[in-house]
């Protein structure tokens, strides 16, 4: 035993002086390092101990047993938790600062020195886990820079210097003027974050400027820039990008707080991601032509400068005008020669009406995104729709689509809170994802015959009252109609074969739910949580119950299913109906099934029973599910047509069963509402 232990306690040292060995190869001067061919790493003694204090300079070259060596790194960790260290000076030699947290807390490090400006520049920090600046750069903590003894307040990045690394400046608040060069080429993200507003930015010319590669929106310094030169003279407030421009770069304008109007000349095809986000200055956009607009490639929608009408919050509130030729425009006219109108376009455009020539084709993602329009009319033209095309459009009241649609796409029209007035062409095949969800003044929507898919949360939140399926509908997807808080009843056609979870869950107003004969499975959470729902109709074809399709349903009084062998439970006992339901609601199935219902799982649970005919319950007239006064109503008529038992509904009519329609059936159908209402 003693030689055992003494065997693993000889491993561990060797294992502890494996990994001292691993992490430095020398020290000099106090400082350690590891060795990679004929470079050193400036690396730790001992991994987060601390090592360092004071005032640390980093030679150029280090010699180590009559090897000379290039100090090209500062490795991953290497100062990380020196909390006494003060300063360091890094040489020029210095390719790489390893890692995303090389100096995480070290709160005493003020003084950072460099012996070149355009080597530190070619630096890449890595953006630390969990912020959005690097911990690598000492600067997170110096807030100030030095070069050759003294404070850089004014940074002149040297001409010819192509390149910015990520986050090379981050935090320098004492940064109070900078200048950027024409050969900029790419300036990395975050470069400049936190730098917190300094005085003045100087860039060479604007068409040398918007081609900068931004690779993130801190990347660009106009976002803390309080006052702007081109070429020495300050810039205009009002910017005319350069008719010689063809392409506008992602984050060229990101933050700009300086511009208050753009001009963008036709000569410009593409604008990057971004371009023009949170310009909270921008007041008007001058645009010189429609039909080359409509043509630019915007990346997303805070590439158009229009888009800054986009509020960022519920409480914010910023008004783009938009300027054609010179006048300001309203009513939006699509010129004749127009095909096709670009992703994001018009993205939060103040224009109240638009109207689109018989040329146009198509409409691309988020054209109209967050426009003033009151009134959409859509010509047969017009063939396909982009995502989100007129989302958000809060003023928006009535559509009208007569085009040769086969998709409502993802999100056209989700968030259009006052729409009230929707028509469909009869070439609708499928409303896609989200397209009118939170749509909540939508009380009506008549389903074209032609519409086979209803995709996920396709109506969800919206303020649909009444839901009849068409004739082709064979799909209603994930949540399609889930918290439509004023959707009353749904009737569910026999085409319909798959009905995804939480169709309809949340609809707190829901009272009846018809369910055709081409559902096989009645999905989980089917009407979870309706708790207003009183009578479920379940077609012939139902040989399974999902978990929770129906448990919240406490006042469900009246269930008649259809089905001749009794559905699956596929769950436990008490997951499918509320226990109330048990003991207070009538389950009407097939009368030769009534002893098959009583014996098995979950069914033999209701204490009330009773047989149908023809999936017909007694009272049911009109075929509703409900019994209420218009059965009363139907009874009458077939009274009056003389008790004509080949009517289609005449089982349903002869609600006392005595094999005659007559007075006597209204009456108990009557009597049946008084006890459903306990008069």
């Amino acid at each position: 035993m003693k030689t055992t232990k003494k065997l693993i306690t000889l491993l561990l040292l060797a294992l502890m002086t494996a990994n001292m060995a691993v992490a430095f190869n020398f020290e000099v001067d106090g400082i350690y390092y590891k060795i990679n061919g004929s470079e050193v790493t400036v690396t730790y003694k001992s991994r987060y101990s601390g090592d360092y204090s004071g005032d640390i300079v980093i030679p150029e070259k280090v010699t180590y047993q009559g090897v000379t060596y290039t100090v090209t790194a500062i490795g991953d960790n290497a100062f990380y938790r020196c909390s006494d260290l003060a300063s360091i000076h890094i040489p020029k030699s210095i390719k790489r600062i390893q890692g995303n947290m090389t100096f995480y807390a070290c709160p005493n490090l003020s003084v950072v020195e460099i012996e070149s400006l355009e080597s530190w520049c070619n630096i890449d920090f890595e953006i630390s886990p969990g912020y959005n600046f690097s911990y690598s750069n000492p600067l997170s903590y110096s807030h100030s820079l030095y070069m050759n003894g003294e404070k850089l307040t004014e940074l002149v990045i040297p001409s010819g210097a192509t390149r910015i690394g990520t986050s090379a400046f981050c935090k320098l608040s004492s940064l109070s003027r900078l200048e950027i060069p024409s050969s900029m080429i790419s300036i990395g993200d975050a470069a400049f974050i936190g730098c917190s507003g300094f005085d003045r930015l100087d860039i060479p010319d604007m068409e040398s400027y918007i081609k900068i590669d931004f690779q993130g929106n801190e990347s660009n310094p106009m976002i803390h820039a309080r006052q702007i030169y081109l070429d020495g003279v300050e810039m205009s407030h009002e910017l005319v990008i350069p008719d010689t421009v063809t392409s506008i770069s992602a984050n060229a304008f990101n933050g700009c707080q300086y511009i208050t109007s753009v001009s963008i000349p036709p000569s410009v095809k593409t604008i990057g991601a971004n371009a023009f986000s949170n310009c909270d200055s921008l007041k008007r956009v001058y645009i010189h032509d429609i039909a080359d607009w409509c043509n630019i490639v915007f990346a997303n929608s805070g590439s158009n400068p229009i888009s800054n009408t986009i509020p960022k919050a519920w409480w914010d509130f910023q008004k783009v005008d938009v300027y054609v030729n010179g006048s300001p425009v309203t009513h939006l006219v699509i010129p004749e020669e127009v095909t096709h109108v670009g992703n994001y376009a018009f993205a939060g455009a103040p224009f109240d009406h638009v109207s689109f020539p018989s040329t146009v084709g198509s409409i691309g993602d988020g054209a109209f995104y967050y426009s003033g329009l009151e009134e959409v009319i859509l010509s047969e033209s017009i063939e396909s729709l982009g995502i989100g095309v007129f989302s958000n459009c809060n003023d928006l009241k009535k559509v009208e689509i007569n085009a040769r649609l086969e998709v409502i796409p993802v999100s056209a029209f989700n968030y259009c809170t006052y729409l009230n007035e929707v028509t469909l062409p009869s070439t609708i095949k499928k409303i896609d994802k989200g397209a009118f969800f939170a749509c909540m003044s939508l009380s009506t929507m008549p389903m074209p015959d032609s519409l086979q898919i209803i995709e996920e949360n396709a109506f969800t939140h919206s303020g649909i009252e009444y839901l009849k399926t068409g004739k082709s509908l064979t799909s209603i997807d994930y949540g399609a109609f889930a918290y439509c808080d004023y959707l009353k009843r749904v009737e569910i056609d026999d085409q319909v074969t798959s009905i995804s979870d939480g169709a309809f869950a949340g609809c707190y107003s829901l009272k009846n739910v018809i369910v055709g004969n081409g559902v096989k499975k009645i999905p989980k959470d089917f009407c979870y949580w309706c708790d207003s729902l009183t009578c479920v109709t379940l077609g012939s074809a139902v040989d399974t119950l999902e978990t929770e399709c129906f448990v919240d349903s406490e006042q469900l009084d009246t269930i008649i299913c259809k089905a001749v062998v009794p559905p699956v439970m596929n769950g436990e006992e008490n997951s499918f109906f509320h226990s109330a339901v048990f003991q207070n609601a009538t389950l009407y199935v097939p009368r030769s099934s009534i002893l098959a219902y009583k014996s098995s799982p979950v069914w033999e649970k209701f204490q009330n029973i009773q047989g149908m005919d023809n999936g017909i319950i007694p009272g049911d007239v009109n075929g509703d599910g409900e019994i209420n006064i218009q059965d009363a109503n139907s009874v009458i008529d077939i009274v009056v047509m003389g008790g004509n038992s080949g009517h289609s509904r005449a089982p349903a009519a002869d609600v006392n069963d005595d094999g005659e329609i007559n007075i006597a059936d209204v009456n108990a159908i009557i009597d049946i509402i008084q006890d459903v209402n306990g008069q």
